[in-house]
C-alpha cells in the first residue's frame, strides 16, 4: 500500500507533500499526470514550463523508490490558501516532444519496415509486430512525429504506447509482455463493452472481442502484464492511479491480446493534395520524383505512374529535370500518381487559362483556344498549321508543300473559289483518275477536236500556260470579230416570159452543146470521144 506520503515529486518546484494525484496511461495517447501539492515557497513560475518532473513511489515501511512517471511539465498554477503556498501541476510523458510541430517528408523505399521508419523519426522504438515491410511509399504530410508514428503502428496493426517511466522518448507498439504475473481480487470487478463495438456492429464483429474487465488494486503493475482472471488470460492495456482517502489506488483494464491491435487508417489531410517535385528518371509509363518536401537530401526511389492531361491518347512523358506534381486523389499513399505542373499563367502563350494546348519538345503544337482549334508544327520560319476558327478553316504550309489526297473524290464547292500564288498554280491529273474520260483522250475519239493522250497529265499557269503529257495535241480556236454589214439578197419583181422567147432560148442552148461535143470528137478520136462524151453527159448532168 502506498499513501500520500509515499508519493515523491522531484522537479524545480519544491513540493513538500501531495494532496491530490491522478495519472492515466492509455494506448495511442501521451501519459499524463495532474497533482496538487504544497510548496516550501513561491517559485519562479516563468521557468517552470518545459521543465522535467519525476514522480517516485515509496511503499509504507520500505525505503526503496520506484519510478511511476517521468515527463514534461505542461502547466503550473500556484496560489496561497490560508497562508500555505500550493501548486496545481500537469505533465505529459516525454513523448510530447514528438507532438510539437507538423512535418512533411517522404519514405519512398517500399521494402522499408514500419519499425525502421519509426526509429528514423522517433529514435527509441520497439515492437515485434513492426518488422513488416510497408509495401508502398509512405508520406508524412502535416503530421507531427507522434501522429505519424501512431499511424505507422496502425499500419502494422498495432496500438502505440509512450513509456511513462522513461526520462527520454521511448515508444513501443502492440503487446510488450512482462515477466511478472498480476494478481487482482476476484470479487471487485466490472464487465464492460468497448464503445467501438457499437460503431463496428454492422461489420459483423462479435461482442466478445470487445469485452473487458475493470478492476482495482493497491499494487503498481505495468502495461502488458498478464493475469489469469475469470478463467482466461487477460492483459493490462490501460492504467490509472488516483489518491483516494490518502491512499494511492490503481485502476486497470484487462482484455485479450486483440486489445493491442488496431486497424490501419489513412491521413485524411492527404486527400486532394499535390506535392511538387523534380523528375529524376523515366521508366516506361512511370516517373521517379524527388519531392521538394524532402529538401536537398531527398531521393527518388519509387516509380509513380504518370498520367498526362491527354490521358492515353498519346505517349507524352516529362523530361528529366522538369517539375511535376504528385497528386493524391484519395488519402491512401498508394493512390498517388504524377501529373503535370499546375497552371501558373507564367507562359505568355497560355497566360489565359481558356487557352489550352500541348507543345512537344520538337515544336509540335495542339491549340485548343477559346475561338480556335488548330495544329501547328515546324520551325518558326516554316510553320505548318491548320486552324479552324469562327472565320473559317486556314491551312498554312510555310515554306513547305500543302498536299490534299484522298482515296475517293475530293470536292471544293463554294460560290467563289480563288487560287492565288506569286509564282505558280498547277493542276495535276493521274491516269487512274481519268479513265472515264479515256474516250476523249485517244486519237479517233469523240472529242472535238480529237486528241491523242494517255499517261499522266499536268496543266500549269506560271506567267504563261503550259500543258504537259506523255502524248497530246495542242488545239485551240481563235475568233476574229468584224463590224456588222448588210448581206441580205436583193429581190426584183418577177415578169412572165413570152412563149416564143422560151423556144428561141432552147434552140440556142442545143446548138452550143452540139458544138462542144463536136470539138471533143475532133481532138481525141472516136474511142475517146465516146468515153468523153459520157463524161460530158455526166458533167452536163452535174451542171
Amino acid at each position: 500500500m502506498i499513501s500520500a506520503a509515499g508519493i515523491k515529486v522531484y522537479s524545480y518546484l519544491n513540493i513538500t507533500a501531495v494532496a491530490d494525484f491522478f495519472m492515466e496511461i492509455k494506448p495511442g495517447e501521451h501519459g499524463r499526470v495532474t497533482l496538487r501539492g504544497y510548496l516550501a515557497g513561491m517559485p519562479d513560475v516563468g521557468r517552470l514550463q518545459e521543465e522535467a518532473v519525476r514522480i517516485m513511489l515509496q511503499e509504507d515501511g520500505d525505503n526503496r523508490e520506484q519510478v511511476l512517471f517521468h515527463g514534461i511539465i505542461q502547466s503550473v498554477h500556484t496560489f496561497v490558501e490560508n497562508g500555505v503556498c500550493q501548486v496545481v501541476l500537469s505533465a505529459l510523458t516525454s513523448s510530447i516532444r514528438l507532438d510539437q510541430q507538423e512535418r512533411n517528408r517522404s519514405f519512398q523505399k517500399t521494402k522499408e519496415t514500419y519499425l525502421g521508419i519509426m526509429r528514423e523519426v522517433a529514435g527509441n522504438v520497439s515492437g515485434s509486430g513492426l518488422s513488416v515491410e510497408t509495401g508502398v511509399p509512405v508520406i508524412q504530410y502535416r503530421e507531427t512525429d507522434w501522429e505519424f508514428c501512431r499511424r505507422m503502428a496502425a499500419g502494422a496493426g498495432q496500438v502505440l504506447y509512450a513509456d511513462p517511466a522513461s526520462p527520454e522518448i521511448r515508444l513501443w507498439a502492440g503487446l510488450e509482455e512482462k515477466g511478472g504475473t498480476a494478481s487482482f481480487p476476484a470479487d471487485r470487478y466490472s464487465v464492460c463493452v468497448d464503445e467501438t463495438y457499437y460503431h463496428m456492429k454492422s461489420a459483423g464483429e462479435g461482442k466478445k472481442e470487445f469485452l473487458y474487465y475493470r478492476t482495482e488494486s493497491w499494487e503498481n503493475y505495468e502495461i502488458g502484464e498478464s493475469s489469469f482472471y475469470q478463467g482466461q488470460r487477460r492483459y493490462i492495456f490501460e492504467k490509472t492511479a488516483e489518491l483516494v482517502g490518502g491512499v494511492l489506488v490503481f485502476g486497470y483494464k484487462l482484455g485479450g491480446k486483440c486489445r493491442f491491435g488496431q486497424k490501419r487508417y489513412a491521413n485524411w489531410k492527404m486527400a486532394g493534395v499535390s506535392l511538387r517535385g523534380t523528375v529524376e528518371k523515366r521508366e516506361k509509363e512511370s516517373v521517379y520524383l524527388k519531392l521538394d518536401i524532402d529538401g536537398a537530401d531527398g531521393k527518388a526511389l519509387h516509380p509513380y505512374p504518370w498520367i498526362p492531361p491527354t490521358g492515353n491518347v498519346m505517349y507524352c512523358m516529362p523530361q528529366e529535370g522538369t517539375e511535376a506534381y504528385l497528386y493524391f486523389p484519395e488519402a491512401e499513399e498508394e493512390s498517388a500518381y504524377v501529373v503535370n505542373e499546375i497552371h501558373k499563367s507564367s507562359c505568355p502563350i497560355f497566360a489565359d487559362a481558356r487557352n489550352r494546348g500541348l507543345v512537344t519538345e520538337h515544336g509540335k503544337k495542339l491549340q485548343m483556344y477559346a475561338d480556335v482549334l488548330g495544329f501547328a508544327g515546324g520551325k518558326e520560319e516554316t510553320v505548318q498549321e491548320c486552324r479552324m476558327g469562327e472565320d473559317g478553316i486556314h491551312f498554312g504550309a510555310g515554306k513547305g508543300k500543302l498536299q490534299v489526297t484522298g482515296s475517293g473524290q475530293i470536292t471544293f464547292r463554294a460560290p467563289e473559289i480563288s487560287l492565288d500564288a506569286v509564282q505558280k498554280i498547277g493542276q495535276y491529273k493521274m491516269e487512274s483518275m481519268a479513265r472515264e474520260k479515256a474516250g476523249m483522250l485517244h486519237s479517233g475519239g469523240n472529242g472535238n477536236p480529237s486528241t491523242g493522250g494517255g499517261g499522266d497529265g499536268a496543266a500549269e499557269l506560271q506567267n504563261e500556260y503550259n500543258a504537259l503529257s506523255s502524248q497530246g495535241i495542242l488545239a485551240g480556236t481563235e475568233y476574229e470579230y468584224y463590224k456588222p454589214f448588210d448581206d441580205a439578197p436583193e429581190y426584183e419583181e418577177y415578169k412572165e416570159v413570152p412563149t416564143w422567147l422560151k423556144a428561141v432560148a432552147g434552140v440556142a442552148v442545143a446548138a452550143v452543146v452540139g458544138l462542144a461535143v463536136g470539138a471533143l470528137v475532133v481532138a481525141t478520136g472516136g474511142l475517146s470521144a465516146a468515153a468523153l462524151g459520157v463524161t460530158a453527159v455526166q458533167l452536163g448532168m452535174t451542171a
